[in-house]
């Protein structure tokens, strides 16, 4: 407990931002005392390490309460009180489970890597619909960062990385916005304005599983075509009285620097009756990416020499060359507190919040080259002299265009919190059950970015097909006389919140309350929630007196490091002259500058449903061998959605310039309302014991994003265009099917293949259509619900360990993984008239892993591959962008020193590989980042 007080101590005094706060000497402290502890209870612990340690056997407990039924039964090695049965979709909501014995007679005895890979299968084997999983074990023994990272190591799962570390998941090729997240069976509603939940923010310290529900049944809250992501967290009553204390440092090779993390556990239970838990994880990280960023390739006529005559047509020039250099400092906070009560064997009560907060403050050093500014006459853009390919790209440049060396800063925060209490209650052949829950989700960045400017020959060359092309410079771009331009000031506030409740009835259909042939129960439940997203933006363009326009002399700023994108050779940029972002924004006042408000972006959605649903178990017998189970069931949602934002009312002529303009903004505010019923079914075949064949049917759903349901407007007179919001969208839906075989043929041995087929019948798109406004024509952009898309593909799965070998040999074991994904979907860009695929599909992904656990020592080996894939059909100058294919390579070692000590190393990215996104076609670089190599140095001590 004294560790913890300590802990508790170090949370309530602000951590280090390494780019704007005075570091603190506090966790150097923390970390010697824990030290000195820990060499203490090595001192004093120095016993051998059983293969059954206790707190693995109340993992095991953890992991067989969550389960269902059938799952729970199976891991139990005796027989269990009666109301085991209340575990029954246990997996799939927050319903309590009550009444199972934390008794060690119970409890699989087993530990580490083979502990995790027992339980995982496990959990596979029997359920009834079709699911993977990754258990605490997994977490903390894979080389992985986050809960994003673990994720990946799934098949069928894929993850989108930022600064190189995991942050978005998709599933079965399609986006992160098509995957539904909960927490413990709840909504996990995250801030961005296309529904995706953002991992980051969440903290692997007090998870016990990671869930991925490739089919539905008919109690999971809807809302992922994809599939549905289930984050599992730790229960008092599932565990013995103890307290963990864990600290770690991770070192990135690019920012050269150390950074503490320190995380506590403590339980209580008294007499499996009472559980109290607390949680409490700290962490800081420093994050730096080198960046060259292509701005797209526009299609222009050329003029060589000025001379007015067109000697190239329809050009593919790029728009401009980016050099950045990211910086990011995280701060992370996770707080998880459990009161749990069973007064009796048939009552049980949950009270629970989780709270996490994670601050991030990103400044970005770059220097832009607009060469789309290059001067213009004839209808044709003028430069000095030019290369043009084969393919009609211009690969080499020379001309005059303007520079822009500025600095951005971004202060940013975003805080999840969920509160809810759940009860269950058992009467004869009933359990009744009901759970309330309140959450939200901010996200605030205050952000602004001081811009210098010059005009200059510049000569760009990508004529070597490297990735980075040239960039060359007449002027001194380190000079202080580069003259100050202005400040952009911005904010952007997103709040997601939701209050929901839900209550379930099962009805036992035999009187022994057991499973036995045909129906043999019943479930029913309603749900209700009513959800709110709010988004502003309000920015200000701000020329302060006095210093537009002038040399930024004194206030210039070096450039932070030396080594910029040291690892590529190439004549680029690698120093040049910065504003000083703090000094100058200080001198200016621009503090004290009130932001413009930006109507447009204020919108807010009200999302209410109203969901029954129906869900019944059968099982039965085909042959003396052959016996089936499954379940049957039924959603019926009820959604009426609110969108409430701005837009045109009227236009009126600028007499300045002679074009149109956006008049008074109105408040528009349209309702619609649907209602959807979705059927699914899940059964399973035990052709023997160890052979498993499934067959699942089910329609899903998932909800447009709230950005685009906005029924914003705006527009341009300048280019008579707009843009626009569409409330009306109604939601994607889809039929799908899948089919699978899974042979385990030892107890930690599985071979699993598997196919799928999503029927999706429609998509939104980006489409621009002529719409007349007050008399005038204008191109409108805005979301419409489109064609559909069929997705199907193959998922193939092996994991074993060898314990045949002989010893030390038989701690060896391997796991692989391969998804295939392929989609008809044929996506036009309107302004390229190139036709394109599902965004986020990656057509091949795999993962390989080799572990190694033996004694006291773990060690495993994981790669991580994922092919190519479209990340917008639609991005910058109306580019496509695609990522090329991205592959990791991960390692880490753990030892027990004594049965409560143990340290460990990880090294993440050990490959330095890079990441790469092009515009069109491979030789039209849009992004080109490398992260570096990440490696963790931890501490456990159980006490």
């Amino acid at each position: 407990m004294r560790n913890l007080m300590i802990f508790a101590k170090y949370l309530t005094i602000s951590n280090t931002h390494r780019l704007k706060r005075t570091p603190s000497l506090l966790c150097r402290g923390i970390a010697s005392l824990i030290i000195v502890t820990s060499s203490f209870a090595y001192a004093t612990e120095n016993l051998p390490v059983k293969n059954s340690l206790p707190e693995q056997q109340e993992l095991d407990q953890s992991i067989t309460q969550s389960l269902p039924q059938s799952t729970a039964r199976s891991i139990t090695q005796s027989t269990m009180h009666s109301t085991i049965h209340n575990a029954t979709s246990a997996s799939h909501s927050n319903t309590p489970v009550v009444a199972i014995e934390n008794t060690d007679d119970n409890i699989l005895q087993v530990y580490g890597i083979h502990s995790s890979v027992k339980r995982s299968l496990l959990i596979k084997k029997d359920s009834l619909d079709i699911v993977d999983a990754v258990s605490m074990d997994d977490i903390g023994k894979f080389p992985d960062g986050n809960v994003a990272e673990a994720l990946q190591r799934i098949s069928g799962v894929a993850i989108s990385r930022e600064r190189g570390e995991g942050r978005f998941v998709s599933i079965r090729g399609l986006g992160p916005q098509f995957a539904n997240v909960t927490v413990n069976g709840r909504s996990a509603i995250g801030s961005e304005a296309n529904r995706a939940f953002a991992f980051d923010i969440i903290s692997a310290d007090n998870i016990t599983a990671l869930e991925v529900f490739k089919t539905p049944s008919a109690d999971m809250i809807e809302g992922g075509i994809g599939g549905t992501i289930n984050i599992r967290t730790t229960r008092p009553l599932d565990t013995k009285a103890r307290a963990i204390t864990a600290l770690d440092f991770a070192y990135s090779d690019l920012t050269q620097q150390w950074d503490p993390g320190l995380s506590g556990f403590y339980s209580t239970n008294n007499h499996n009756n009472f559980g109290w838990l607390i949680s409490i994880a700290k962490s800081d990280k420093s994050l730096r990416q080198d960046i060259y960023q292509g701005t797209g390739y526009t299609l222009r006529n050329l003029d060589i020499g000025g001379d007015g005559s067109i000697d190239y047509q329809q050009v593919a020039v790029p728009r401009g060359a980016w050099f950045t250099l990211a910086d990011e400092s995280r701060d992370n906070l996770n707080l998880n507190s459990v009161l749990q009560w069973r007064p009796d064997s048939k009552s049980e009560l949950n009270a629970d919040v989780l709270y996490s907060k994670l601050d991030t403050f990103i400044r970005e050093d770059l220097i832009a080259s607009l060469i789309q500014f290059a001067p213009v006459a004839d209808g044709a853009q003028i430069f000095d002299a030019a290369e043009i390919n084969s393919d009609n790209t211009a690969t080499y440049l020379s001309g005059t265009w303007e520079t822009r060396p500025l600095r951005r800063i971004s202060d940013r925060t975003s805080k999840l919190y969920v509160v809810g209490i759940n009860g269950a209650r058992e009467y004869d052949r009933w359990q009744l059950s009901f759970d309330a829950t309140h959450s939200y989700n901010d996200w605030l960045n205050d952000a602004g970015q001081a811009l210098l400017r010059s005009r200059e020959t510049t000569t760009f060359d990508s004529r070597s097909n490297a990735w980075v092309p040239d960039l060359q410079f007449s002027a001194d771009i380190n000079s202080p006389q580069t003259t100050f331009r202005n400040f952009y000031l911005f904010k952007t506030k997103n709040r997601n919140k939701e209050s929901s409740f839900r209550f379930d009835t099962v009805y036992w259909l035999n009187e022994n309350l057991q499973e036995t042939a045909g129906f043999n129960q019943i479930k029913i439940g309603i749900r209700y929630a009513d959800r709110k997203f709010k988004s502003d933006s309000p920015d200000l363009p701000y020329f302060p007196d006095g210093y537009a326009g002038l040399p930024i002399g004194d206030f210039a700023a070096p450039f932070p490091v030396d080594d910029f994108l040291n690892h590529i050779s190439g004549n680029f940029p690698r120093t040049f002259i910065l504003p000083d972002y703090h000094d100058l924004y200080a001198a200016t006042n621009a503090g004290e500058q009130t932001l413009r408000p930006n109507l447009p972006s204020q919108y807010q959605i009200q999302e209410k449903t109203s969901a029954f649903y129906m869900n019944t178990h059968f099982m039965g017998k085909l042959s003396k061998q052959v016996s089936f189970s499954g379940d049957l069931g039924v959603r019926v949602i009820r959604t009426e959605q609110q969108s409430d934002g701005h837009g045109v009312d009227t236009i009126q002529l600028n007499p300045d310039n002679g074009l149109l303009e956006a008049g008074e903004v109105t408040t528009l505010s349209v309702n619609q309302n649907y209602t959807d019923t979705l059927p699914s079914s899940n059964l399973r075949f035990m052709l023997n014991e160890n052979t498993i064949l499934r067959l699942a049917a089910s329609k899903v759903l998932t909800r447009p994003g709230f950005s685009d349901l906005s029924p914003r407007l705006s527009i341009s007179g300048f280019s008579m265009t707009g843009n626009a919001g569409n409330p009306n969208l109604k939601p994607f839906t889809a039929n799908q099917f899948d089919i699978a075989y899974e042979w385990y043929f030892a107890e930690e041995g599985a071979l699993t293949l598997g196919a799928f087929y999503k029927d999706i019948g429609s998509f939104v798109a980006q489409v621009a259509q002529t719409e007349n406004f007050e008399g005038f024509e204008f191109e409108i952009t805005r979301p419409r619900n489109a064609e559909g898309a069929k997705v199907k593909g193959l998922e193939l799965s092996y994991q074993q360990i060898y314990h045949f070998l002989p010893q030390p040999y038989s701690g060896l074991g391997s796991s692989f993984n391969y998804t295939y994904t392929e989609s008809d979907a044929k996506f036009t860009n309107d302004i390229t008239q190139q036709t394109f695929s599902l965004e986020g599909l990656s057509k091949n992904n795999y993962n390989i892993a080799l572990f190694y656990e033996y004694q006291n020592l773990s060690t495993r080996l994981a790669y991580n591959y994922r092919g190519e894939f479209l990340n917008r059909s639609i991005g910058s100058a109306s580019n496509s962008e695609i990522i090329r294919p991205y592959a990791q390579l991960d390692a880490s070692i753990s030892y027990q020193l004594n049965k409560r000590l143990s340290i460990s190393l990880e090294a993440n990215n050990i490959n330095n590989e890079e990441n790469i996104i092009y515009s069109d076609q491979a030789d039209r670089t849009r992004q080109f980042a490398i992260s570096g190599r990440k490696y963790s140095l931890g501490l456990r001590m159980d006490f």
